[in-house]
């Protein structure tokens, strides 16, 4: 064990936890060129982003490479482009290489014989461009060759939170509970406030209720032919259970939710934003910070927030991490009950709206319990939280969506969901509680900004709560799931990989060994250089 410098903090030797099982990159778009080839890393996620042209030029050298973008509508994130010029003869003249800026700039270099040259631009829109790579000989022949390439990555727009699901009343589908081992097929593009087209991934609020069993819920998108080994929420008998889930939706606007218990159930699916090409606010993530904590006063009065009371929430602080009031569109929160008087739940919107027949959080009496929500956030950078039984609310802000370029800069990719590491499976045995875990999530992770995942605690012996953090920070003073002896939970989280090395970091705040499994539905990407 490293020690990191607090007796309840140690660390394993690095290597001792790696990410199994492989996450599939999404598919490359088809486009036609001249001589042109795709560069993607097998069994990873790799943005397909990396374009290579050969084009050959003739006469004398040195052979001028002039690249130029024409966007024919709008950005997302890096797209790179890799040129060759195998002319004989060439020589080194000097780099002019210039970044776009939307304004269809032209970038230009010199090539020596033989060099590879990789030249990064922004597209500061998502959509599809026209690549053009033209080579220019010093006699004035010219060779070139054209691709068009469409951005994976998408921006997400908010909306008023809205209930498209609910089986034991026929909203979304037939009034009827979901059989064990049976699917429910749910439209979400023209459900409510979300488009009928263009929809690349939904943000939805599951909740399972009349439970009479133990199972799980596994929500994916349409067009597979078998289930995903990948888990959405965990339910026990009698209880609900909500999760936030950040699905790829299928190319026919639905996605689907498979009840893997053993007795039937309702399920309830509320929407609060989308994904798509045409979207306004990018992600920019954070280092967890706890906003409210009626416990202690932080954010709010100290003290209990009764039954149908409001908490209003800031949390466009204009701090270091955070966005300006104004500039925060959205702003993605993990919000956690403490010893409620009664059942009931908790309702997130933005300050200044009325409050929506939605819910974020479901829990009965006495429990502690979270979930993650993202919520529209109002002009004046605030949030409200309205409640139904008397308890104390915390909210730990993760992240936060700006239309604002100087703020945010990350687009989503989705993907089909994925299960990367598992501890039943690994052969490392329990995390062990009062230990930093540091996890080897692969290449992949390197050159993302963030990662969408669904984290999941089981097999527990006493209560606790799981943080999930960035290698090589402090332990925050935050948490991304509670659970107490017994239970299974999970939760979805927005994890940060540490960009030099990609790993994560995973704490065990319980007081006995707990298992840790994590699936990834997609991530977050750098939209600039």
């Amino acid at each position: 064990m490293i020690n990191r410098g607090s007796a309840a903090l140690r660390t394993l030797v690095l290597g001792t936890l790696v990410a199994t099982g492989a996450v599939n990159a999404p598919g490359i778009a088809s486009a036609n060129s001249l001589s042109q080839q795709w560069i993607n890393a097998t069994g990873t996620i790799a943005p397909p982003q990396l374009q290579a042209f050969t084009a050959s030029s003739s006469g004398t050298s040195p052979a001028h490479v002039a690249l130029t973008v024409t966007q024919s509508s709008a950005l997302g994130f890096i797209i790179k482009s890799v040129f060759s010029d195998s002319t004989s003869g060439a020589t080194l003249a000097s780099n002019t290489a210039t970044t776009n800026d939307a304004n269809e700039n032209t970038i230009a270099w010199l090539n020596e014989d033989g060099d590879v040259y990789t030249g990064a631009f922004d597209y500061l829109i998502q959509g599809s461009f026209v690549v053009t790579d033209t080579v220019t000989d010093s006699n004035g022949a010219t060779a070139t060759a054209e691709v068009t390439v469409t951005t994976l990555g998408s921006a997400y727009s908010a909306v008023t939170p809205t209930r498209i699901l609910d089986t034991r009343n026929g909203t979304g589908a037939s009034k009827s509970k979901v059989g064990a081992k049976s699917i429910v097929k749910l439209r979400v593009e023209g459900a409510g406030p979300i488009p009928s087209s263009g929809v690349t991934a939904a943000v939805l609020n599951v909740t399972v209720v009349a439970t009479t069993g133990d199972g799980y819920i596994t929500v994916y998108p349409s067009g597979g032919t078998t289930v995903p080994t990948v888990s959405s929420l965990d339910y026990s008998a009698g209880k609900a259970v909500p999760n936030l889930v950040t699905m790829p939706v299928g190319s026919d606007g639905y996605v689907y939710l498979y009840n893997g218990g053993s007795a039937p159930v309702d399920l309830i699916a509320d929407v609060s934003g989308y994904y798509s090409l045409s979207g306004a606010s990018l992600y920019a993530p954070a280092i967890p910070e706890r906003v409210l904590d009626t416990r202690n006063g932080t954010g709010a009065p100290k003290g209990a927030v009764q039954a149908g009371g409001t908490v209003r929430v800031l949390v466009a602080l204009g701090n270091t991490f955070l966005a300006p009031p104004g500039d925060m569109s959205a702003v993605a929160v993990n919000i956690t009950v403490v010893n409620p008087s009664s059942g009931g739940y908790v309702t997130a919107y933005a300050d200044g709206t009325s409050k929506p027949g939605t819910s974020n959080l479901d829990f009965t009496t006495g429990q502690t319990v979270a979930n993650s929500a993202i919520v529209p956030v109002a002009a004046n950078g605030e949030i409200d939280l309205t409640t139904t039984a008397t308890a104390n609310l915390l909210v730990d802000v993760v992240g936060y969506y700006s239309t604002s370029p100087s703020y945010a800069d990350a687009a989503f990719v989705p993907i089909s969901p994925s299960r990367v590491f598992d501890s039943r499976k690994a052969g490392n045995g329990q995390l062990e509680n009062g230990i930093e875990y540091d996890l080897n999530l692969g290449p992949w992770a390197q050159s993302t900004v963030a990662i969408q995942m669904n984290a999941t605690v089981t097999n527990t012996k006493s209560s606790g709560y799981l943080s999930l953090y960035t290698y090589g920070n402090a332990l925050p003073g935050t948490s991304n799931l509670d659970w107490t002896a017994g239970q299974t939970v999970a939760n979805a989280a927005s994890v940060t990989a540490n960009g030099s090395n990609q790993w994560m970091a995973i704490y065990n705040g319980g007081s006995a060994g707990i298992d840790v499994i994590l699936d990834v539905s997609g991530y977050f990407e750098d939209s600039r250089v």
